[in-house]
């Protein structure tokens, strides 16, 4: 697994303060590095549907960085405001995790394509049919081949 961000970086990025994670905050520091492994598990399992990793364009990235960052922040905010301890800042987070998973659907999608990196399909297309030689499937329209 990719490791895209920090414990540091969420923290810095849900505003926690220079205190970041700790054993006796909540989120604690052991529940933080898991939602910073399951963060970026979901965003390398979309990765991996289209390209080969690891990423090798250093703008991209970042760019998977920027989405796995506001993604963890906002998990890490919400268990924040469930305690109690809300800011007024929660919209501006719930913006930012919409906006990330909205750019991870359009990687999904083929519709933001990572430049410079190689496809995870090898050859650009795949064939759903068995081959004995060299020969390329005819189809016809209104014929039954079948």
């Amino acid at each position: 697994m990719g490791t895209y961000v920090t414990p540091a970086q969420v923290a810095s990025e849900a505003r926690l303060g220079s205190s970041g994670f700790t054993s006796s905050t909540n989120p604690s520091d052991t529940k933080a590095g898991e939602i910073i492994q399951e963060v970026e598990a979901e965003v390398e399992a979309v990765l991996k549907a289209k390209y080969e990793l690891p990423l090798v364009v250093s703008a991209n990235s970042y760019l998977v960085r920027g989405i796995a960052l506001a993604l963890c922040a906002g998990r890490v905010r919400r268990i924040i405001n469930i305690n109690g301890n809300a800011s007024g800042e929660q919209n501006d987070f719930s913006k930012a995790e919409k906006e990330a998973r909205e750019r991870l659907n359009s990687i999904m999608d083929g519709k933001l394509i990572l430049h410079g990196e190689t496809s995870a399909v090898s050859g650009g297309s795949m064939k759903g049919f068995v081959s004995n030689g060299d020969e390329d499937p005819v189809f016809q329209r209104g014929v039954k081949q079948w």
